[in-house]
């Protein structure tokens, strides 16, 4: 269909969110969730002859999922100010692998299943059109044979966010994971994953496309020699990419990654540390749980949190850790074994961003010693807001309401007292003066004082002769002080 007359909006909102079941796609899909099973996939066959099975990567999947997907749009007179697509994956996974000793290295992704859902019509001319793809793939290097299967109960979801100009990204996920692993006796580095997918784009147009996947994936690895050293993790993972209304498409192929060790045949080896955060970017007084992800079966835990509160932890999974300031920072984690230990360190890794900020408070001080060309005042500032104020002095002008964009002075940081020599005045002037106090979030300015510099004053004097015949006028140049 084709819409022979279309205009941009001038104004635009929209809050949808759809949960798909069966009743959204082909009949042939029963129950209340997408339920597909996929038994014995040859993903990868290294001579293409199905009866020699040392070249060849066989996959079983069996999945359950309930795809949901959320859409905020706002368009105002001037532009685009808000948008959000969110998908979530409830899904139930089980997966069995297994893997020839002569496959080499292999990097591959095949699509197995895809479904146009039922359109999406808001407003009754706005059409969205969604598609359901269900991806398999593979990254891996095998020269042993390797066996495994679990089970993974996860709960994903992935948002990208358009605010301010600034494209931002957030996650949560959850997941259980039970597996039987038959162990590796050589060397190898496997992961095989499922991934859905939601694709929508705007009905007959290319203004409006996105999409949100998730994985769910089992990750073997191992060598023999020189010590026998094999894992695997289980583990989830999401990626998004959207693009509106002519803004710069964004595409974040990884938004987070969480994995689970499983099983380990490490020996005499000290832990390797690493984590993961249940969000990364927060406002003011929320808080964040922490999961340990580090291998080789550590037996003891110390993370320190910058900014945190508690600050330090000695549990496997911190929960609970609270940030109240804002501002970005650090989290470390040490794991340690009879073994050794290992720190895993993120700089910079939480952003907590103040939910109400604040500018500071100040009072602008009284002018003093006001002369030709130099006078004195200053500020006082009572209160920093929300953020250190990182520049206060005092600025000035012939009109009202100077600002930092006027004359200033540039006198230190933080709060209380502080003195300003205004200079490089004009004489007989009338001068507007401001303190001024700048933090993260921007510049305040205290009550406006006012005054008028000194100079030449001109007068004149006669002087006349003693028969009064001449008169001589005599310019007196009467200066400031005299």
């Amino acid at each position: 269909m084709k819409y022979p007359c279309r205009k941009p909006f001038k104004e635009l909102h929209i809050d949808y969110t759809k949960t798909f079941t069966p009743a959204d796609s082909a009949c042939r899909i029963n129950g209340v969730e997408f339920s597909l099973e996929f038994p014995n996939i040859i993903l990868y066959d290294g001579d293409g002859n199905n009866s020699t099975i040392n070249d060849q990567i066989k996959l079983s999947e069996n999945v359950v999922m309930t795809p949901t997907f959320h859409l905020i749009i706002d368009i105002g007179a001037l532009g685009t100010n808000y948008y959000k697509v969110e998908g979530s994956f409830e899904t139930a996974l089980q997966q069995s692998i297994s893997a020839g000793g002569s496959v080499g290295s292999i990097s591959k992704k095949v699509k197995i299943y895809e479904q146009p859902l039922a359109p999406i019509t808001l407003f009754g001319f706005l059409v969205i059109n969604p598609n359901l793809n269900l991806n398999i793939g593979a990254n891996a290097s095998i020269n042993v044979s390797v066996s495994a299967t679990q089970n993974i109960n996860s709960n994903v979801s992935a948002s990208l966010e358009y605010k301010n100009s600034t494209w931002n990204k957030d996650y949560t996920q959850t997941m259980q994971a039970t597996y039987n692993f038959s162990g590796i006796n050589g060397n190898a580095d496997m992961k095989i994953f499922l991934e859905p997918a939601i694709e929508f784009k705007l009905f007959d147009s290319d203004n409006l496309e996105a999409s949100v996947s998730a994985q769910g994936y089992v990750k073997a690895s191992g060598t023999l020699l020189p010590v026998p050293d094999c894992e695997l993790k289980a583990g989830v993972s999401a990626g998004a990419e959207a693009k509106f209304l002519g803004i710069a498409s964004v595409s974040y192929p990884e938004i987070f990654d969480y994995s689970k060790s499983l099983f380990t045949c490490s020996t005499n080896q000290a832990p390797t540390a690493d984590f993961s955060a249940s969000q990364t970017a927060i406002t003011t007084g929320n808080s964040v749980n922490f999961t340990d992800l580090s291998t080789g079966n550590p037996t003891s835990w110390s993370w320190s949190f910058q900014g945190g509160t508690p600050a330090t932890s000695t549990l496997q999974n911190p929960t609970n850790i609270q940030y109240n300031t804002a501002g970005t920072y650090t989290v470390s984690l040490v794991a340690t074994n009879a073994n050794g230990n290992d720190t895993k360190t993120k700089t910079g890794y939480i952003v907590v961003s103040d939910v109400n900020p604040q500018l500071p408070t100040l009072t602008t001080t009284a002018i003093t010693n006001p002369a030709n060309t130099t006078a004195t005042s200053g500020g006082i500032i009572t209160s920093q807001g929300t953020s250190s104020v990182t520049a206060r002095g005092v600025c000035w002008s012939t009109a009202q309401n100077p600002t930092i964009a006027n004359s200033k002075t540039t006198d230190g940081t933080g709060t209380g007292s502080f003195t300003s020599n205004l200079t490089g005045l004009t004489t007989n002037t009338t001068y507007y003066v401001r303190a001024y106090a700048t933090n993260t979030t921007g510049t305040s300015y205290g009550n406006e004082q006012s005054f008028t510099t000194t100079g030449s004053l001109a007068n004149c004097g006669t002087v006349t002769d003693i028969d009064g015949m001449y008169i001589i006028q005599l310019l007196l140049v009467h200066n400031a002080g005299w």
